[in-house]
């Protein structure tokens, strides 16, 4: 019983962060292409940063830190990839 509520729990979480990430990108104009990776990379680390801070308390400057931060993660290897595709 514990497990099926933490999956729920787990489920609605997953759920709100990529409601969260898709609001960001649609704020800062991120490719469309672009927008599922991104809502996989906040999850993650909302789920890292859960213990530390309140991953639905972000502010504007907070929201573009994020997206550089992932940019600079996972940019180059996104923009190889999608371009590749473009070919």
């Amino acid at each position: 019983m514990q497990e099926k509520q933490r999956d729920f729990e787990n489920g609605l979480f997953k759920d709100h962060c990529y409601k969260l990430a898709q609001e960001i990108c649609e704020e800062h104009s991120v490719f469309k292409e672009l927008i599922e990776s991104f809502q996989e990379w906040y999850h993650t680390y909302c789920s890292v940063i859960l213990c530390f801070t309140d991953p639905f308390d972000l502010d504007v400057s907070d929201k573009q830190n994020l997206l550089n931060d992932w940019w600079q993660q996972q940019g180059e290897h996104l923009a190889r990839d999608h371009w590749r595709e473009k070919k």
